[in-house]
């Protein structure tokens, strides 16, 4: 068209015939599809991002189970080892198995199973509170500008927001080679009906929009389309992971957000993150001292069909004097608690074996005994914990692979 930019046309072309038949011209009728194909091609990224999140979900899930074994038999050692030399090979390798945790944090943010702990933040104080860790992300050569508009909040789950933007700074640093600047602005914006349709249909309201631009090489237009993909990076081969921007798209559509991107080769990216906004501000928390573990005698009913993740389980709470009794599946955990009716907690994987998840295990046991307290553990929960609304937010969730002090803590102030 006459400002430059480029239409999707459909045309068919009819013949024009004489009354013997011979044809004297050609019809053409044309249609500006624009916006039908703008759609359609939405629609097949959605598609295609669901089947990826689908499929990294099952892998996180896996994995986690694998690296919950690892963490639980470090935690096991570490109480029985006093030799300076073992504990820093037992400290190397929590080393590496946080690392595959973040990994497999990552896969479960694109594949929106990541289990968020949302609170409410003051976006300006939170950026400006980042400026020093962005400026060593960016690099010395590159300029952090931070412009900081309305005071607002967004409910978010802090840590994956912080992580959001150092993966977008990373990014950023790695666009500008030669040096630039990155801005980050934030600014409210409300969202109508008709915006919601280009905005991946999140509600109409109120957003935080945060923007996160640099003036670095660009995105060729064939590659822009896939960037939130798992795996997939339009940097060279090996300078980049592909779930740096997966993880971000992620985090935002589970935070009832959405991110767009727009880039030119040669100009730089924009990266534009919604979030919903807070009607409440944050009030500034300070870290609390790791407390002493407490011990108890409350009856424990485990259920986990991992074999060796159920034993180290089993381990880790016998060390603290609770009496275990466990199980591998939903029918024979319901067994149990038909023939005893003295359990006092219930500790559950979600993802179970024979048609029985944990949320039903739950459901069952609290009909049978309803003083029973409930926590759950996943890897991956793919969407079964919403069924727990009707719980009444008294079943909280140790998210594999956890430690023995984040499952003891959890589960004495669950008892508590």
């Amino acid at each position: 068209v006459a400002d430059g930019s480029l239409r999707d046309i459909a045309a068919s072309y009819v013949p024009r015939c004489n009354v013997i038949g011979l044809v004297e011209g050609i019809f053409v009728i044309v249609s500006d599809i624009t916006d039908v194909a703008r759609m359609t091609r939405e629609l097949e990224r959605a598609n295609r991002i669901q089947a990826l999140g689908q499929l990294t979900g099952g892998v996180a899930h896996d994995f986690n189970n694998l690296l919950a074994i690892i963490q639980g038999n470090i935690d096991l050692l570490k109480l029985n080892t006093e030799n300076a030399q073992s504990l820093k090979s037992i400290d190397a390798i929590a080393s590496a198995t946080k690392n595959g945790a973040t990994l497999t944090s990552r896969l479960l943010s694109f594949a929106r199973n990541q289990q968020l702990s949302p609170e409410v933040l003051n976006v300006g104080k939170k950026l400006e509170g980042l400026r020093e860790v962005l400026t060593i992300s960016l690099g010395a050569c590159n300029q952090l500008n931070i412009e900081v508009g309305d005071t607002a909040a967004i409910a978010v789950d802090v840590a994956q927001f912080e992580n959001a933007l150092i993966n977008l700074a990373v990014n950023a640093r790695d666009a500008m080679p030669g040096g630039g600047s990155l801005t980050i602005s934030q600014k409210q914006e409300s969202v109508s009906e008709a915006d919601s349709v280009h905005l991946g249909k999140i509600p109409a309201g109120d957003y935080v929009v945060i923007t996160v631009s640099d003036n670095g090489e660009g995105i060729d237009s064939d590659k822009l389309g896939r960037v939130f993909e798992p795996f997939y990076t339009s940097k060279e081969q090996g300078k980049g992971t592909g779930l740096g921007l997966s993880m971000v798209y992620g985090f935002a559509k589970q935070s009832g957000g959405h991110v767009l991107i727009n880039s030119t080769l040669g100009q730089g990216t924009d990266v534009v993150l919604y979030f919903p906004l807070s009607k409440e501000l944050s009030s500034s928390n300070t870290a609390a001292e790791p407390s002493v573990l407490k011990k108890g005698r409350e009856k424990i009913l485990v259920v986990e069909d991992n074999d060796d993740l159920r034993h180290v389980a089993v381990a880790i709470l016998e060390k603290q004097d609770y009496q275990i009794t466990a199980v591998a599946n939903g029918a024979d955990a319901l067994a149990k608690l038909n023939n005893d009716p003295d359990f006092d907690l219930l500790f559950s994987d979600i993802m179970l074996p024979g048609g029985m998840s944990g949320v039903d295990v739950a459901k069952q046991a609290l009909s049978l005994q309803p003083k029973i307290k409930i926590l759950y553990t996943s890897g991956y929960a793919n969407g079964q914990l919403t069924d727990s609304e009707t719980l009444a937010g008294r079943a909280p969730l140790v998210a594999k692979p956890y430690c023995a002090r984040t499952l003891l803590e959890t589960l004495r102030s669950v008892l508590d």
